[in-house]
């Protein structure tokens, strides 16, 4: 009788099949390779998600004058080494200030965390009660309101003009998400905004980001028609002007357009 043809299968006590050897020395190592690759392109062309700071390890306290419009901000003595400047002010979660806003105009103590990205500051409120104090006593009420600079109390405008960039909002974009833009944090961006967290556009002059706050007409919050294009490239027409050393930009309804 023919003896019948031996199958070929892995039995780990003997020789390993021919094909098996092939497969295990050429095809394996070709498919890991590939994979390893791919992976390293992907990343390589991925954007950037940003040099935004998220200071959560230290709790920090700022003095300065409240301004509430068009959103809280902290005129601050000292942002760190001696440089005086506006830090916007947000609450924790998706969630603007709305606290604290009868102190407008008074010297106030404000403590929190900070978040950073190109220049642009953002300060994170504690939970507690005494976040944001004021520092003068009420007797001192008239004098705090004195030392606010002229531009935190009055806009200077600039004119009309046309803005090209992305809106976003402004604390993820300053490091609380990472990317903190783009068509993939569309929804959180919008659900911070909705929120109370201020919408930046970020634009680009000579290489550098330029960031400006975005209202409506009248200086409140930005029209909620206006939502659809959050994280998106565009471009945003309106009346420019700067407070507090800070650009906004007053946007009409039908104002921001697709690119």
């Amino acid at each position: 009788m023919e003896r019948p043809a031996r199958e070929s299968i892995y039995v780990n006590y003997l020789p390993t099949p021919r094909r098996f050897v092939m497969f295990l020395r050429v095809l394996v190592p070709v498919a890991l390779w590939s994979t390893v690759l791919t992976g390293l392109l992907i990343a390589w062309t991925q954007p950037s998600p940003g040099a935004g700071v998220w200071d959560t390890s230290e709790v920090k306290t700022f003095e300065g004058v409240l301004v509430v419009e068009p959103y809280p901000m902290l005129l601050a003595d000292d942002l760190g080494e001696g440089h005086a400047g506006a830090a916007l002010l947000v609450e924790q979660g998706k969630f603007g200030v709305a606290r604290g806003l009868d102190l407008a105009g008074r010297r106030v103590r404000v403590r929190g965390n900070t978040l950073t990205r190109d220049g642009l500051v953002m300060i994170e409120l504690r939970p507690e009660v005494d976040a944001i104090a004021p520092e003068a006593s009420a007797n001192d009420a008239a004098s705090a309101t004195a030392h606010a600079p002229s531009d935190a109390r009055d806009a200077r405008k600039l004119g009309t003009t046309m803005l090209h960039g992305e809106i976003v909002d402004s604390k993820c974009y300053l490091g609380a998400m990472k990317p903190g833009a783009g068509k993939t944090h569309k929804a959180c961006a919008t659900l911070c905004v909705k929120g109370g967290i201020p919408p930046v556009l970020v634009s680009r002059e000579d290489g550098r980001a330029v960031f400006t706050l975005l209202v409506d007409l009248d200086g409140g919050v930005l029209d909620a028609s206006h939502h659809p294009f959050i994280g998106e490239p565009v471009e945003v027409r309106g009346e420019l002007e700067t407070r507090g050393g800070v650009r906004v930009l007053r946007v009409p309804v039908g104002g921001v357009t697709r690119r």
